[in-house]
Formats: structure tokens, C-alpha cells, sequence
């Protein structure tokens, strides 16, 4: 797995792990808590 650094924090994250983080409000795409249940 390949890991890149995160801004000039000095932490490693995967490319996997921040390609699957949302940024940002939530939008209509997400599910919600209790939808997710």
C-alpha cells in the first residue's frame, strides 16, 4: 500500500483511505446515520 504525507502535519495516510474521506457539508449523496442502521 502506498502512503503519502498529509499536508505539513507529518502523519502518512494511504492513498485508499484519503480517496474514501468526504470533505466538506453534507450533501444528498451521503446516508445518514440512521439510514445506515
Amino acid at each position: 500500500m502506498e502512503y503519502v504525507g498529509l499536508g505539513k502535519t507529518g502523519l502518512k495516510v494511504s492513498r485508499v483511505c484519503l480517496g474514501c474521506m468526504s470533505f466538506g457539508d453534507e450533501s444528498g449523496w451521503m446516508v445518514t446515520a440512521a439510514g445506515g442502521k
